[in-house]
C-alpha cells in the first residue's frame, strides 16, 4: 500500500520501517515520522532566490545544505546521510569558507559546529540572520548541555544536536525536517505577502 507523502508515494522499506520504530519510541504520531522523512530532503527541487546581489537578480537553483565543521567524521556521516535523499550538501571546515559559500549559494538549512577554527555557531547565525531567505541553522557539538541548548534557541537557532551523529541519527534527521518545513513555511508566507503587494493585472 502506497503512503502519501509531500512528494508522493512512499514504498514500504527498511527507512520507513525504522521511522515507525522510532515514532513509537519517541511517542511520534507514525504519519508525522513518514512525513519528516519524506521532507527533510526530498528528492528533487529547485527555488527561485537571489545569489550573491541581496535578491535583486533571481534564478533557479537545486536545493542545497550547508555543513561547516572541520570534523572529517561528522562531514562523512552527514554526506552518507544527504546522499540517501538525492540532495546536494556542501561543506566548509572554517567559518571564513562558509562565508564564500553561503555568498555564491542560497541554503535553507545549514549545519555548523559548535567551535569553528576561526569563530563559533554564533557568527554563522549573524551571517544567517543577515540573508534576505535566511537558512535554519542547527548547531552541533559534542558537549550539549542545557545552557547551550537554551542560548541557541533563543538567539535564533533550529535546534542543538549532540554528535557523534551515528548514536543520534533519529534527532538529527527530526531536526533536519523541522527546519526545512518552518524554511518552507517561511518562503510561503513571503511569496503570499508579495502577491498582495503586487497583484497581477
Amino acid at each position: 500500500m502506497a503512503l502519501y507523502s509531500p512528494e508522493g508515494p512512499t514504498r514500504p522499506g527498511p527507512r520507513l520501517d525504522a521511522a515507525l520504530v522510532h515514532a513509537q519510541q519517541f511517542a511520534i504520531n507514525p504519519v508525522i515520522a513518514i512525513v519528516i522523512q519524506r521532507s527533510v530532503m526530498p528528492t528533487s527541487g529547485t527555488a527561485v532566490c537571489g545569489v550573491g546581489d541581496g535578491g535583486s537578480s533571481k534564478r533557479l537553483v537545486h536545493m542545497s545544505s550547508l555543513a561547516i565543521s572541520p570534523s572529517v567524521e561528522d562531514v562523512f556521516f552527514l554526506k552518507s546521510k544527504f546522499k540517501e535523499t538525492h540532495w546536494k550538501l556542501d561543506v566548509a571546515a572554517s567559518y571564513q569558507e562558509a562565508v564564500a559559500k553561503l555568498c555564491q549559494t542560497q541554503v535553507p538549512l545549514v549545519l555548523c559546529q559548535c567551535l569553528l577554527p576561526d569563530g563559533t555557531w554564533k557568527d554563522v547565525l549573524s551571517l544567517c540572520a543577515s540573508m534576505l531567505h535566511r537558512p535554519r541553522l542547527i548547531v552541533f557539538s559534542r558537549n550539549v548541555d542545557d545552557r547551550l541548548w537554551a542560548e541557541v534557541l533563543n538567539l535564533g537557532g533550529s535546534d542543538l544536536l549532540a554528535t557523534p551523529f551515528r548514536e543520534h541519527e533519529f534527532e538529527l534527521v527530526f531536526a533536519m525536517g523541522s527546519a526545512w518545513l518552518d524554511w518552507k513555511s517561511e518562503q510561503a508566507r513571503r511569496q503570499a505577502s508579495d502577491e498582495v503587494a503586487h497583484p497581477k493585472a
